[in-house]
């Protein structure tokens, strides 16, 4: 695709802007002498491969620590290191998570979409943790990457790219699915079982990322790298947390996108009423599988507003039944915001599996759901994205500071 004169300058704004509020957030993340969150975790393991220790803390660990051995490679190829260093190296991760982004934009959609590209780069749920020593971030990036190949038809590319992904977080293993249904679907649906014969030899390679992870499963006995931390987060166990967080996550991140496809529901409504049941079901389900019990979202922390909101779900019975009702609403807005195509539809189904397969909740793991669904959908008017892209520049600064200075974090 060639860009005309207007995108390049477009392309070139963008580019200035993002590489300006990176450098800036550099220079805050770098003067954070504390540590934050995981960065407990991750951060002693990465100042043992700074020493030349290659050991693993097999205890603390539930990702493989492909990532640390990445960053402290880095660091000790350029002579860095302490804390400050080792978060600018890993912020690099948000710039090739935006670079993911923008290549994914332009092969689903058809064309550029810069408005579309500068929400993603402002993405709140990615902003308090874009320097931490966290995997979530590059491993987003990786997804979008291989996402981006897989919509070109580059199986191959993007097979390479899933290892690189499962090496950083195990779970990743499930978006496979999903490329996959990406790929198979639109023949399928017109041709039926009949189109498989044609359709499944060239994703082939979809098959080695599945052997890696087997591998590892088996070598490993669970997904979770720590043995100890496997109580923690169990194989395979579905639980309905995650969902109903990242939906009433969702309905405050795009409260214009989830009225409209309200609007759009109501109206089918009309034509077919059974439609009702839909939310129903889902305050329903809400009422009889919610439940706060991870002893990790149980934590008193002053300064976690998602521990603090998840618990009041459980003090207050008015509280809990507004966040029921506004998660089943964003979900039902969500189902009717019109994507790309029918293939992108996959998503909802496997990314609600994503979240429920993990009992802690957690909003890092809506990283890469609601990414594909930005990267998938269509946008609405250019004032209602510009109003969306204002909420989020802030949210983002508000997040991120906060997360640095310690003072509050999602």
């Amino acid at each position: 695709m060639t860009l005309s004169a207007t995108d390049t300058r477009n392309a070139w704004t963008f580019a200035t802007v993002v590489a300006l509020a990176w450098l800036a957030a550099c220079v805050y993340a770098a003067t954070g002498a504390e540590l934050r969150g995981d960065e407990y975790a991750h951060v002693p393991q990465l100042e043992l491969f700074l020493r030349g220790d290659w050991r693993f803390m097999r205890d603390a660990m539930t990702t493989v620590p492909a990532y640390h051995a990445l960053i402290a490679s880095i660091m000790r190829a350029l002579g860095l290191d302490g804390l400050g260093a080792a978060r600018v190296i890993a912020g690099a991760a948000c710039l090739f998570a935006i670079a993911g982004f923008v290549r994914l934009r332009r092969a689903a959609l058809g064309r550029d979409d810069w408005l579309g590209d500068a929400q993603f780069a402002a993405f709140p749920l990615m902003a308090p943790f874009a320097f931490l020593i966290y995997t979530d971030v590059a491993s987003l990036a990786a997804m979008l990457w291989a996402t981006e190949a897989s919509v070109r038809a580059r199986h191959l590319r993007a097979a390479l790219i899933l290892v690189f992904a499962l090496a950083m977080r195990q779970n990743n293993v499930y978006w496979i699915a999903f490329l996959v249904a990406l790929a198979a679907w639109p023949a399928l649906r017109a041709q039926g079982f009949a189109s498989l014969r044609t359709t499944l030899p060239p994703l082939w390679p979809y098959l080695v990322p599945c052997v890696v992870f087997a591998g590892y499963w088996a070598w490993n006995g669970s997904i979770s790298f720590s043995p100890l931390q496997s109580a923690m987060h169990p194989d395979a166990s579905l639980h309905v947390g995650n969902l109903y967080f990242m939906l009433f996550c969702a309905a405050l991140l795009l409260p214009l996108q989830v009225l409209d496809g309200l609007r759009r529901y109501a109206a089918q409504l009309l034509t077919r009423p059974w439609l009702i049941v839909l939310p129903l079901a889902l305050v329903g389900l809400y009422y009889a599988a919610f439940a706060v019990d991870h002893p990790y979202n149980l934590i008193e922390n002053s300064v976690s507003w998602r521990n603090r909101t998840l618990q009041l779900t459980q003090a207050s019975a008015a509280f809990k039944a507004l966040f029921g009702v506004v998660a089943a609403l964003a979900a039902v807005g969500i189902a009717w915001q019109p994507l790309v195509n029918a293939s992108a539809r996959w998503l909802y189904p496997l990314g609600a599996l994503f979240v429920c397969l993990s009992w802690l909740v957690e909003q890092r793991y809506y990283l890469i759901p609601l990414a594909l669904f930005l990267a998938f959908r269509v946008p609405l008017s250019r004032r209602a994205e510009l109003a969306t892209l204002a909420l989020w520049c802030i949210l983002a600064v508000f997040l991120f500071h906060g997360m640095i200075s310690g003072n509050w974090y999602l």
